[in-house]
């Protein structure tokens, strides 16, 4: 059976496997990881824990793109505007997870962000110290609770080199004249065609991804106009 025409204009998304998932951005743009994790809620019966910083997740655009509200209901947000913060959240999501038999999916955008910029309470060395515990603490979720923790970095530098070091899987983003591109070993996205050899990359473009990949994980469809059922915290 010949397959259908739908389904080869579905672009093919990075499938996120158990151990640390380091995505790696050409720019800081939310929507391509936003759509990895909503395509990783599609294929498979899980949650998301999603420690965010600077607005990496927000209720707008994540709507736009979730194709359905139940999406929205597997996603638990807390946000951190310290190092302190942040590291706190890590730790009381490590001993959660390490002490429990839940097993999400774990996202840790812009990871290093919050730690290039200390207050006053906390030097540039001790900064360093207080990430490298925290990439050490996720590294830890990845591997013994067997879950895909997905992280990415503000820049690419001796001081986010702990993060880089912990990963098994790599994925490059590279915009290109023809659309953003996922790259990893052995896989590479194609884009999703609008006609006449054009591609969109706006929200936009990842909403028609995940629409058109929905019916393939048989999650039915009721409209998303709000982000209700993600929660927002800062311990």
């Amino acid at each position: 059976m010949q397959p259908s025409r739908t389904r080869d204009r579905i672009p093919e998304l990075p499938s996120l496997t158990a151990g640390v998932n380091l995505l790696e951005l050409d720019e800081q743009s939310t929507a391509p990881l936003q759509a990895l994790i909503l395509d990783h809620l599609l294929l498979n019966e899980t949650t998301a824990r999603w420690i965010d910083v600077f607005e990496h997740i927000q209720t707008q655009s994540l709507s736009r793109l979730a194709p359905s509200r139940q999406m929205l209901d597997r996603i638990q947000v807390a946000r951190a505007f310290t190092p302190f913060q942040h590291f706190a959240l890590v730790d009381d999501l490590a001993d959660e997870l390490l002490s429990s038999r839940d097993a999400p999916l774990v996202v840790a955008p812009a990871l290093d962000g919050l730690y290039r910029s200390p207050d006053g309470n906390l030097s540039t060395q001790e900064a360093s110290a207080l990430l490298v515990r925290a990439v050490a603490k996720l590294a830890g979720i990845a591997r013994r609770c067997t879950v895909p923790v997905v992280l990415t970095r503000v820049q690419d530098d001796e001081f986010s080199a702990p993060v880089a070091r912990v990963a098994d899987t790599v994925i490059e983003v590279t915009d290109t004249p023809h659309g953003p591109r996922f790259a990893s070993d052995g896989f590479e996205t194609l884009v999703y065609p609008v006609g006449n050899g054009m591609v969109q990359t706006t929200f936009a473009f990842w909403q028609r991804i995940l629409e058109a990949r929905q019916p393939l994980h048989a999650v039915s469809t009721d409209g998303c106009e709000s982000a209700a059922g993600v929660t927002y915290g800062t311990n």
